[in-house]
């Protein structure tokens, strides 16, 4: 990896190189427009100049609060105004204000360039010029005057003379570089967290942006180490899902073998304790291979094209057979659903919903209720019995394979625990939820959400 292309080189130089083109841009410009409008005073405003300063100093001469009267007038004059300073800013009066922050900073850069001589300065819309030395009381001072430039020249660029927007303007400038470098790295970042968190919620298309495999940095390395990384668990899951299905496939050759081999004996005449036996885990297996196969083909689904179809092709045949099995077993049904069009799988989603129909008939102490409802995006189905429900710390493992709540849900009923990992896997494959929750006071209500759009 060569370092230039490192997010570590790349927030070096943000900030090195933003603090550095920052101070090097103030110094800049402060020098240039400095030097732009600056000039040696001409004859005029030198002659008004020592003009000033001997009625000054003929003041001083008289009485300091002569002087004091003088040097107010002349910093409150309209048109040309003067102030009697020292080398460090500091008034000889004061009764005078303030002196103009414009004299102050041309007094600092005036003493900061080693100038000589009186000098004229744009300021703003005024213009500045001096200094002129004078003593007074063995102590000298500097008499500086400023007016309003006649012209309306401004100088260029304004703002430097102010600390205030110049601080502002590098905070703004720097944080615009700043943000735009934290967005480059964030982006990528928050691509990257949404993929593995689609990836984990089962989304195996899940993958980064492909602008972001184009990136040199370490994150673009990263976003291709996640793509290889899911290109595998998505290899490693499809084929599991498909080993499964071939074995199942594969195991009833020989068990149907078996099972005529049962039914030959049977017709022999040789019925025996341990041929029944046999004919019976015979059974199970059977079962139990139907079963793998669906949740096989389940897991598989989402290769193939949805289609459109109604909620009522689906459920009125599960109900009616549900009806049926319900009297035979001295229960009923109680039902209400909404027709409405969804995109999916109909034939995956009637078998999801009949394992969950069957498991509320077998739990049901007498009623089973089937009711629908669109709650925001989604069309929901709630499947629910007054059995004896599932203890609340095993309510999300009753979706995983071979799971069997011994206590609530006894294994004498018959199943081996695949029939709502099946119904999950059918939600998974329509994008859905399916959730599971007790009934008060008693029974399991099975929820399945599939989105509407």
């Amino acid at each position: 990896m060569r370092l230039k292309n490192t997010i570590f080189v790349k927030l070096l130089l943000s900030f090195w190189g933003v603090s550095s083109l920052i101070v090097l841009t103030l110094i800049a410009v402060i020098t240039a427009t400095q030097a732009d409008f600056l000039e040696d005073a001409d004859k005029d405003l030198n002659k008004r100049l020592n003009t000033q300063a001997k009625k000054i100093i003929g003041a001083a001469d008289a009485s300091p609060s002569e002087l004091d009267s003088v040097l107010i007038d002349l910093a409150r004059a309209e048109n040309f105004r003067y102030f009697l300073i020292d080398s460090e800013g500091h008034l000889f009066s004061k009764n005078i204000v303030r002196v103009p922050k414009n004299i102050l900073r041309f007094q600092n850069y005036y003493y900061l360039e080693q100038l000589n001589g009186v000098k004229r300065y744009l300021a703003n819309k005024d213009i500045i010029f001096g200094p002129l030395p004078i003593t007074i009381d063995s102590q000298t001072y500097e008499v500086w005057g400023s007016f309003k430039n006649p012209d309306g020249q401004q100088s260029l660029p304004q703002w430097h003379q102010n600390e205030e927007v110049i601080l502002v303007s590098a905070i703004i400038f720097s944080g615009l570089i700043y943000a735009f470098m934290s967005w480059h790295i964030g982006s990528g970042l928050r691509q990257l967290r949404i993929s593995s968190m689609a990836l984990a919620k089962g989304d195996m298309s899940a993958r980064p942006e492909a602008k972001l495999l184009k990136r040199s940095d370490e994150i673009g390395q990263l976003a291709s180490s996640f793509n290889t990384m899911a290109d595998s668990i998505t290899r490693m899951i499809t084929n599991q899902k498909r080993l499964i299905g071939d074995v199942s496939h594969e195991l009833r050759t020989p068990l149907t073998r078996l099972q005529l081999a049962i039914a030959i004996a049977n017709k022999k005449g040789q019925n025996s304790s341990e041929l029944n036996r046999i004919q019976k885990e015979a059974e199970a297996l059977e079962d139990m291979i139907q079963e793998l196969l669906q949740l096989s083909k389940a897991e598989l689904f989402s290769e193939q094209a949805k289609q459109n179809f109604t909620i009522a092709d689906v459920l009125e045949p599960l109900i009616d057979d549900a009806i049926f099995e319900a009297e035979q077993l001295g229960k009923h049904i109680e039902y209400d659903y909404l027709p409405f069009e969804l995109m999916g799988y109909p034939g995956l989603l009637s078998h999801s919903i009949e394992n969950i129909i069957r498991n509320a008939l077998k739990y049901a102490n007498s009623c089973i209720k089937i009711t629908t409802e669109i709650e925001s995006d989604f069309y929901q189905i709630r499947i629910s019995d007054d059995g004896p429900g599932v203890d609340a710390n095993q309510l999300h493992m009753i979706f995983k394979p071979f799971y069997r709540p011994e206590e609530d849900r006894d294994r004498n009923t018959g199943g081996i625990g695949l029939g709502l990992a099946i119904s999950k896997s059918a939600i998974d494959a329509h994008k859905g939820l399916i959730t599971a929750l007790n009934n008060y006071p008693s029974g399991l209500c099975i929820i399945i959400r599939l989105p509407v759009n």
